[in-house]
């Protein structure tokens, strides 16, 4: 079993809670396809934290760490899809202005395995968090158990958290959904995000 398992517990929930591209990417897809999207989504990132916990327990995050073109390579795929994905939140401000009124929109018929993909593939794009995991899993660790399994335990505990704080986000934008609704009010929503997806993005790229 991980050692420190409070500690850990309130680590982590801290971690949850700071904005950033996760919580980005959660309500820009609350906001296209109400509380189903984005819990989809959630989930998606969810499940990258257990692959990212693998990877770091088989060594690969190692690889990465000692490897700067293999981490570099990983690092700009994350970026661009990570910036693609706030122009693609800007293109929907963009055509919510151009409508011309304030009229009330729906929700879009999201797709939830759509939704899962784009969460998931978004989380393990990110080299970043695997390094995060490979530095940070191993202070809760028992150097002398089943190294795997006590990651996934770590994750499994991280997931939970996350999940159950990004739900609470995409259940309020579903609740504003009478304010989000609104084409203008939806179109300040979408390039707050797609701005800050993008500038996620380009940090990402530029970061060492």
């Amino acid at each position: 079993m991980p050692e420190h398992l409070t500690e850990y517990l309130f680590a982590v929930t801290i971690f949850c809670l700071i904005p950033g591209a996760n919580t980005m990417m959660t309500i820009k897809n609350s906001v296209r396809g109400g509380f189903i999207d984005g819990t989809a989504t959630s989930a998606g990132i969810g499940a990258g934290f257990f692959i990212h916990a693998a990877v770091s327990t088989c060594g690969l995050a190692l690889i990465l760490y000692h490897s700067a073109q293999l981490y570099h390579a990983i690092k700009f795929c994350g970026a661009a899809y990570i910036i693609w994905m706030g122009i693609q939140s800007l293109r929907n401000a963009i055509k919510n202005n151009l409508s011309g009124t304030d009229q009330q929109i729906c929700f879009a018929q999201c797709s939830i395995r759509k939704s899962f993909t784009e969460g998931i593939v978004f989380n393990i794009l990110n080299p970043k968090t695997c390094i995060f995991y490979m530095a940070f899993l191993p202070q809760f660790m028992d150097a002398h158990g089943n190294l795997l399994l006590q990651a996934c335990i770590l994750a499994g505990v991280h997931c939970t958290i996350f999940l159950c704080w990004q739900c609470a986000i995409a259940g309020f934008v579903h609740k504003a959904k009478a304010l989000i609704s609104k084409a203008k009010v939806r179109s300040r929503i979408d390039t707050v995000a797609g701005v800050a997806l993008i500038g996620l993005g380009v940090e990402l790229a530029v970061s060492d």
